[in-house]
């Protein structure tokens, strides 16, 4: 799971024979709307109790506690650390403390506080706490599948129902109709020593996309890779080959080899990350889709900065060859071209904010533009093709617990062209559940 925050609830209540009625009537009522999930009455109640005894460790806490609660990170973790700075080793206050510091992107202080949980917590805290840290460390330094955590053996499935007002047909490259579709996603990484940068992994994945009414188009791919993540000097090199096989409708489509490699490295709280991949596509014997048989090249690479751990950017630039193969003119309705080789060029930004109660905002906004080798006959005339694609994207999802999370997506895309019949809008909504064990 890409955010796993654990909030521990602990209240210390210190009976001292010196406090009076009044300090001891206002931590309790202050309890008492902490209990109730009333916060923001909570801190009033903890405040006037620290009127009283401003050494009161468990008003200090309840109102760290309190103003995390409320998404107030700052407050949160000024009380929180004057607790620690005061000489509270409580392993509690100190976990409490370096998520805050998680919350706030000082990864680094985060890390520290969360090793000296595991020396001095409880074998639950402890190990709550080297999760933590494994996270954060992998956070730094990975993406992708096959890095999601410390664990040897990593399973997702994901399910989601959507609507597609522009499906795009794959013979043809135009929009055939719209229709409601169902996706199911079940994929799966082994990695052999998940707790290092060093280490093999083998993954595999199963997908297919249902469609209502145009079944024609229906997919089901499976896939399985073969990789190697190894560190080299301060980034992480990872190396990748992959074999998949897919049909269309019930009918086959296509094959693929895959090899790549990602390099990504980490300064302070921006990442770097370079990408390239060769893919080589065939088609089965008398299938449909030979047009699209052929090699692709994709180059990217990525800026990524997290100014605090609420908010993550994201400027993307990809680079693409797609060398396809050739058929006949007009094998299509308005197939008019012998090939879809062409060039793309591609940028995405993308914001991520963390929101209060476990919510997770993710929006991006990308261009595309694509150059077509051959050109196109429409109506007895040649013309060539060039594409620009602009899209809107947006993903609302919550994490229901450590291993469940669901989200709302919706994407806008509008594809102008050169040539009328590829001109076209398209809206895309998406309701979805993820499990990760």
């Amino acid at each position: 799971m890409k955010h796993i925050i654990i909030v521990v609830f602990f209240l210390l209540s210190l009976a001292s024979v010196t406090s009076s009625w009044s300090q001891e009537n206002n931590f309790d009522k202050g309890v008492e709307a902490f209990q109730a999930e009333d916060y923001s009455t909570a801190v009033e109640f903890f405040l006037l109790s620290l009127e009283q005894d401003s050494y009161n460790e468990g008003a200090l806490l309840n109102i760290g506690i309190s103003y995390f609660k409320l998404g107030e990170y700052e407050k949160a973790n000024e009380y929180l650390r004057d607790l620690f700075l005061d000489g509270n080793f409580n392993p509690v206050v100190i976990y409490t403390l370096a998520v805050t510091e998680k919350r706030l992107g000082n990864i680094e202080n985060a890390i520290e506080l969360f090793e000296e949980v595991t020396e001095l917590g409880s074998d639950d805290l402890a190990d709550a706490a080297y999760q933590q840290i494994e996270l954060l460390l992998e956070s730094q330094g990975f993406d992708g599948l096959e890095d999601e955590g410390p664990k040897k053996l990593w399973t997702n499935f994901n399910i989601g129902f959507g609507y597609d007002d522009g499906v795009i047909s794959l013979l043809d490259d135009i929009v055939v109709s719209g229709d409601e579709y169902i996706d199911l996603t079940l994929s799966t990484v082994w990695q052999s020593d998940p707790t290092s940068k060093n280490h093999w992994f083998l993954s595999g994945i199963g997908y297919t996309t249902q469609f209502v009414d145009i079944t024609d188009f229906s997919v089901v791919l499976l896939g399985f890779g073969l990789g190697r993540s190894q560190k080299i000097g301060e980034g992480v090199f990872h190396l990748q080959g992959d074999y998949e096989n897919s049909t269309v409708g019930g009918d086959d489509y296509l094959q693929a080899l895959s090899v790549g490699f990602r390099y990504t490295q980490t300064f302070g709280n921006t990442t770097w990350i370079l990408r390239y991949r060769a893919k080589n596509m065939w088609a089965y014997d008398n299938s449909a889709y030979d047009h699209l048989a052929g090699t692709s090249h994709q180059f990217s690479t990525s800026f990524r900065i997290a100014p605090s751990s609420l908010d993550r950017f994201q400027i993307q630039y990809d680079f693409n060859i797609n060398s396809r193969g050739e058929t006949d003119v007009g094998l299509g309705t308005y197939r008019n071209y012998t090939s879809l080789s062409l060039n793309q060029h591609s940028i995405v930004g993308i914001w991520e904010r963390m929101l209060p109660n476990n919510f997770y905002l993710t929006t991006n906004l990308s261009y595309r533009t694509a150059d077509y080798d051959d050109d196109y006959i429409v109506d007895g005339v040649t013309s060539s093709r060039g594409d620009g694609r602009f899209s809107v994207f947006a993903e609302l999802s919550k994490d229901l617990n450590e291993s469940w999370e669901i989200a709302l997506i919706y994407e806008y895309s509008k594809n102008g062209s050169t040539i009328e019949q590829y001109e076209y809008g398209q809206n895309t909504f998406f309701i979805q559940s993820n499990w990760t064990f």
